[in-house]
């Protein structure tokens, strides 16, 4: 959580202009800051705090809409295996088709957003962010002029960032949890093991042009039976 602080006459002594509604005031709500108000004496002090949004599970659910046909999603979209049959759905135009993946239902254009997904026991997937403009059907692929910012588990073993250029983690042990923090004003999408609350990896620097979904994928040769992807419900994001 950040602060800012802005001390002035206690409107029980006199007016004050520091109130969300001010100049000063409006500026900070207008960049993400909630007050919190107080009187102490004859001073008054209003506290701006830009709070960390979070989206737990009972917030976050993966879009149906975008899911591929042969993805199966749970009852309450929290979830998604790959099956060996197709579901029948809508022929929707925002749906992938060639890769097996989904966007989540809620979508960020401004703050700070954080989520996670539990990927523990899969051998193969790609999870992280798009926009909501990234190509989805036919050839996609994973990068950031393509507004995909992703870590890929290949069935090697290796967890990799699919950047400019394809980094290799070094980590004691691929993560079961992975957080995913997404920054519009910095420009950054950072990565964490959630479980172990460590950082992972940043992309740093992007240029948002539209709003930014979550996005999971499994490998296309995936078999049915294969543990799913997972939205996790985020208990905390204090330590980020």
């Amino acid at each position: 959580m950040k602060c800012v602080l802005r001390i002035f006459p206690s409107p029980l002594v006199g007016s004050h202009e520091g109130h969300p509604g001010s100049s000063v005031g409006g500026c900070l709500h207008g960049l993400g800051f909630e007050p919190v108000h107080f009187f102490i004496s004859e001073l008054s002090i209003l506290i701006f705090c830009s709070v960390l949004s979070s989206h737990p599970s009972a917030q976050q659910a993966i879009d149906p809409d975008t899911a591929h046909p042969n993805l199966k999603l749970s009852s309450d979209n929290k979830e998604m295996r790959v099956s060996d049959k197709a579901q029948e759905v809508a022929d929707h135009p925002g749906r992938y088709n060639s890769v097996l993946g989904a966007l989540g239902k809620t979508g960020f254009q401004k703050g700070r957003h954080y989520w996670e997904v539990t990927v523990a026991g899969k051998s193969c997937y790609t999870v992280g962010a798009a926009s909501e403009t990234a190509q989805r059907q036919g050839n996609v692929r994973y990068h950031p002029k393509n507004q995909y910012w992703t870590l890929r588990l290949q069935r090697n073993g290796q967890l990799q960032a699919l950047d400019t250029r394809t980094s290799v983690l070094k980590v004691p042990a691929n993560p079961d949890r992975i957080g995913v923090l997404v920054d519009f004003k910095k420009g950054d999408v950072s990565f964490y093991d959630a479980a172990a609350r460590t950082h992972l990896y940043t992309f740093s620097g992007q240029a948002f042009t539209s709003q930014v979904f979550p996005f999971m994928s499994s490998c296309e040769d995936t078999e049915q039976g294969s543990p799913p992807i997972v939205f996790n419900p985020v208990a905390s994001v204090d330590w980020l």
